[in-house]
């Protein structure tokens, strides 16, 4: 802390120095991220509804009004019949998904819960929090969970089932109707972890469901900071029933709301404004149009990458291309150095590339030569001389 104040030009000279070293979406530079540029709209919303705080409601009619809109919303896009099923706002999929694994564990009093290969690490930090095994469940050569590997844990212990719809690594996407008939057989919860796809999926024509419109899925994890163009960080734990959402709640004796039901306390209605800005600017027909771009974007880079002999880990699915590489920290530094952004798969030893709305053509005909170049350059095997004795 300073011993003196220091004038506000200052402070902001600073700020703005140090936002200089940070890669910025608008660049169109950042393809490794499945965060995108917000839309002006939701910068705008976000900014009146900054310091109104949803944990205290009472004060704040307008912004819960906001988070009312916000359920309502995501249920929708996630198969909620009209007026069915409820809604806890979260700080983004990772809450949604932790919150998710609470229920259950509340729910059941068992610990094992069953999720595939290609799982979240939210998981992870949730069995870490709440003392839960997770039980891992086999994948395809799609990255998709193969419901016989889910039927083959299934046991006294099991709490629930995690199937994903788009998953971060690959965006595949499970086959969740097969494991929600497996829920229903052994009367287990299935939660579907749709952060990232549950704005690309219902998108689709046909649309492709993966929530509350297969019987027996239970909960879904929504994300509004990815491809919703909302503001970071927003999402949602979505649920059939207000009692379930219920069993999560603690008392709140000096707020004006008698109860929460998520892990944050105080909570900025900023991100729920910007996602409900965005949808009511955009609407559903300018979703359809963003996410047809963006798998347009995504056929290019396969296309492109075909014609250098680049061939992705699988099919994408979704807007998610993996780009397998036999040392891919050599190939992310070689393009960091050129100013392009990109993910590793550790595990898969792959690059992964997000075509998100800010990845125009334009960023793409600059980028996929210096990529396949790249690629190149780094998959080659250094020469090394052995040492004469």
């Amino acid at each position: 802390m300073p011993s003196r104040a220091q004038g506000k030009s200052s402070v902001l000279a600073m700020l703005r120095a140090l936002r200089t070293t940070d890669a910025t979406y608008r660049s169109g530079r950042i393809l490794g991220s499945m965060g995108t540029a917000p839309l002006p709209i939701a910068e705008a919303a976000h900014k009146i509804f900054l310091n109104a705080n949803l944990g205290d409601p009472g004060h704040v009619p307008g912004a819960a009004q906001l988070e009312a809109s916000y359920n309502r919303m995501l249920l929708d896009l996630a198969g909620a019949a009209a007026g069915k099923g409820v809604g806890q706002v979260t700080s983004g999929g990772s809450e949604a998904n932790i919150l998710a694994l609470a229920w259950m564990r509340v729910r059941s009093g068992a610990r094992d819960v069953i999720v595939p290969r290609t799982g979240h690490f939210s998981f992870e930090k949730a069995a870490k929090f709440l003392g839960l095994r997770l039980r891992i469940a086999e994948t395809d050569e799609a990255h998709r969970v193969l419901p016989a590997s889910v039927k083959g844990l299934i046991g006294p212990e099991t709490a629930g089932i995690v199937a994903v719809a788009g998953t971060t690594q690959v965006g595949s996407v499970d086959p969740i109707a097969e494991i929600a008939e497996l829920a229903r057989d052994h009367d287990l919860p299935l939660h579907v972890d749709a952060a990232f796809g549950g704005y690309v999926l219902p998108f689709l024509r046909p649309r492709q469901p993966f929530g509350f419109d297969i019987p027996g899925v239970e909960t879904v994890a929504m994300d509004t900071h990815k491809m919703a163009m909302g503001t970071i960080g927003a999402g949602a734990l979505l649920m059939r029933d207000q009692r379930e959402l219920d069993e999560l709640a603690v008392e709140t004796p000096y707020l004006s709301t008698p109860r929460q039901r998520g892990i944050l306390g105080t909570r900025s209605a900023g991100p729920v404004a910007a996602a409900v800005a965005a949808w009511e600017e955009l609407g559903r027909r300018g979703y359809e149009r963003v996410v047809k771009e963006c798998l347009a974007n995504t056929a290019r880079v396969v296309a492109a990458l075909g014609k250098a002999g680049i061939r992705p880990l699988v099919p994408p699915s979704l807007n998610i291309v993996a780009v397998p590489h036999p040392d891919p920290l050599r190939l992310q530094g070689g393009l960091a150095a050129e100013g392009w952004r990109v993910n590793v798969l550790t595990r898969l030893r792959a690059i992964r590339l997000v075509l998100m709305p800010h990845v125009t053509r334009r960023i793409l005909e600059s980028f996929l030569p210096a990529f396949a170049a790249a690629h190149r350059a780094t998959a080659e095997v250094p020469h090394v001389v052995a040492s004469q004795a």
